[in-house]
Formats: structure tokens, sequence, C-alpha cells
């Protein structure tokens, strides 16, 4: 919710709705939340009842201690699966795009918070040129991201 200062100092003063639309935002984030806690974990009830069935030594545990990126890349392709490949490019693409727009909204609030102050906008002469700066600095920072240790770098960061 850090992207919420920079909405703030877009809008006027007198006619915010901020206070409600971050109500709205909370309890939409919230409720798809719990939606798909109980769908991926119905699923995952659902893939070890047929794997019991198949195999009766079968041991669910190491299934339901899936975390992370095991849940997004193992688990909810296998389901999407069973329900056809078009929902497997749905679901990768939905991906994909919420890591664009997870970017872009990260990068507008470090860049409002950058930009309110005066030594920002010393430094930078306009918002075109923070943003070309921080983009640069995204990428060079996230090259780590993408060597084998990519992983290990996640969760010491996350």
């Amino acid at each position: 919710m850090g992207v919420m200062t920079a909405y703030s100092a877009h809008n006027h003063k007198n006619k915010s709705t901020l206070v409600l639309d971050e109500k709205i935002i909370g309890i939409s984030d919230m409720s798809i939340a719990l939606l798909g806690g109980f769908t991926i974990y119905s699923f995952m009830g659902h893939q070890c009842h047929l794997t019991k069935q198949q195999t009766p030594a079968y041991d669910c545990t190491a299934l339901y201690s899936t975390k992370s990126m095991g849940l997004a890349f193992d688990v909810f392709p296998n389901i999407l699966l069973e329900l056809g490949s078009g929902w497997v490019v749905a679901f990768f693409l939905t991906l994909w795009l919420l890591g664009i727009d997870s970017a872009f909204s990260m990068l507008d609030a470090v860049k409002t918070g950058i930009m309110d102050y005066e030594f920002g906008s010393r430094v930078f002469k306009s918002r075109e040129i923070c943003t070309s700066v921080l983009t640069l600095l995204g990428v060079v920072l996230s090259v780590f991201f993408c060597t084998e240790d990519g992983l290990i770098w996640l969760d010491i960061i996350d």
C-alpha cells in the first residue's frame, strides 16, 4: 500500500476519496486472497485424493508444505492443466501483467517520494529523468535475481 502516498500526492485535497478507495482496495485484496486460498487448497485436496487412489502409500504433507514460488510454478500449473491449456496461458499472462503493474506502482511511489522533496527536484530536473534513473537502477539491481542463485536472493530480500 506504499503507492497510496503517490496517489494522494496527485489528488486534490477537497475532492479526494482516498480514504474510501483505500478501504475498498484493502477489503477487495483480502477477499480475493481468501477466495484464492480456499480454491488452491480445495484443488490440492482433490489432487491428493486422486494420487492416494492410485498410490495408497502417498504422503500428502509435501504437497501441503509447498509455498511461495512452489505454489505459483508447481501446484497451479498442474491444477490448471486439468482445466485445459488455455487456463495455463491465461495464468502466466496474468502473472506477467501483475509483475509489470507492480513495477509501475513501485516506481511511481519511489519517484513521487523523491520528487516531492526540494532536493529531488534539484537533482532530477524532470520526472522523466527521475523515472529513467530509477528504471535503470532497478534493472541493474534485478540482475541478481536472474542468476542461478536468484531464488536464494529473493528469499533473502523477501
